[in-house]
């Protein structure tokens, strides 16, 4: 933001190959213990449909969210938010964007 005198990170990502995802979900659930929300859904592919499985992890100021698809099929990805900010980030790009 223009008034903020340090930069912070609000996002971060990182993609893994898909055969990872129950090795992260395990250590993810060793660390910080059983996901605060589970969630399946259904991504439609020119080959039908495919089930990817979303496991999120939040403690009121961050969250970590492990998707077993990525935008290649055969990978994973691992999310961390800064929830607050990442907020405050999207109310910005709101109020700007309005006319």
């Amino acid at each position: 933001k223009q008034h903020d005198a340090d930069y912070r990170l609000a996002q971060i990502g990182a993609t893994l190959h898909g055969d990872r995802f129950t090795q992260v979900v395990t250590l993810m659930r060793q660390t910080y213990g059983p996901p605060t929300n589970y969630e399946m859904t259904n991504i439609e592919t020119s080959e039908g449909n495919i089930g990817n499985a979303s496991w999120t992890w939040s403690n009121g100021v961050s969250s970590i969210r492990a998707n077993l698809l990525a935008l290649d099929l055969d990978h994973m990805s691992v999310t961390f938010t800064y929830d607050a900010l990442m907020a405050e980030i999207e109310l910005d790009d709101k109020a700007t964007a309005a006319p």
